[in-house]
């Protein structure tokens, strides 16, 4: 099954459009030793300062994505880090910093903060099969393939849940207290969903990165308000008569129906 990687996001586009216009980044004639690095992803083990442990704010993990086209988007908890990345043979050349304009809590936005000072550093870097070490000064991040460390879930046999909905460039989540209440299961040739309200059954054949729908069922009954826009979306994308597009990465599920709508899933774990 081969699965594609979605773009972040519209503003990380408008970022790089805005601050990345001239970049050098990986395209350097330098660049003699990314080989392995560039197109990979990278979740954090461990942080040390001074030979100690660094304690991460609660839920959240330093990421790093290295693209093939000297792109670094690095994440800490809260804002998208972009900047452009030079591969030395020791050192990394981390410049442009950049990020997108989410509200952070005061620990998220300093580790933010934190994390842009040492990626500016120019930190050593060596990489190890899987695993990556960043130093700067006496700071050290030990970091796995993102694939190791969380890697992709099947798309068949996980129960997804529903977490958002996309409507055209516009994405929200599911209104308060009907978490969990909508999902998907394929299985085989055959899938089960729920809405919140409706069950809908069927058949599904599943492609390198589409899924088709058919021969679909659907329970017939009013919605409660809070449940009318997923149940809506959920209709459309399942209800048959069209190639769906769906990404998975790690947890997450995204399908994309060519009229415009999607859904954002995460697998019940």
């Amino acid at each position: 099954m081969i699965v594609r990687r979605r773009v972040i996001s519209a503003a990380l586009v408008l970022l790089a459009a805005a601050g990345c216009g001239d970049r050098t980044g990986a395209t350097s004639s330098e660049e003699t030793s990314s080989e392995g690095l560039l197109g990979r992803t990278f979740l954090s083990e461990s942080v040390t300062e001074d030979g100690a442990p660094r304690d991460l704010v609660e839920g959240t993990r330093i990421s790093l994505e290295f693209g093939e086209d000297g792109q670094l988007v690095a994440l800490a908890g809260c804002n998208h880090l972009l900047a452009d990345v030079t591969v030395r043979d020791d050192r990394l050349e981390i410049t442009g910093v950049g990020s997108t304009e989410m509200g952070c809590d005061e620990e998220r936005h300093e580790q933010d903060q934190w994390l842009s000072g040492f990626l500016s550093s120019s930190p050593a870097w060596a990489l190890d099969g899987d695993r990556l070490t960043l130093t700067s000064g006496a700071t050290e991040i030990v970091l796995l393939d993102r694939r190791v460390a969380d890697p992709d879930r099947p798309l068949e046999g996980t129960r997804w849940l529903v977490t958002t909905i996309v409507t055209g460039e516009a994405a929200s989540s599911l209104p308060a207290g009907t978490e969990g209440s909508a999902w998907l299961v394929i299985e085989g040739e055959g899938f089960t969903a729920h809405t919140g309200c409706r069950e809908i059954t069927g058949g599904v054949d599943v492609g390198n990165e589409t899924l088709r729908f058919f021969d679909v069922v659907q329970t017939d009954q009013a919605c409660a308000p809070e449940h009318e826009q997923v149940d809506e979306v959920m209709g459309t994308i399942l209800g048959g008569g069209a190639d769906v597009e769906y990404y998975i990465e790690a947890a997450g599920l995204r399908l994309d129906h060519p009229d415009g709508v999607g859904l954002g899933l995460h697998a019940d774990e």
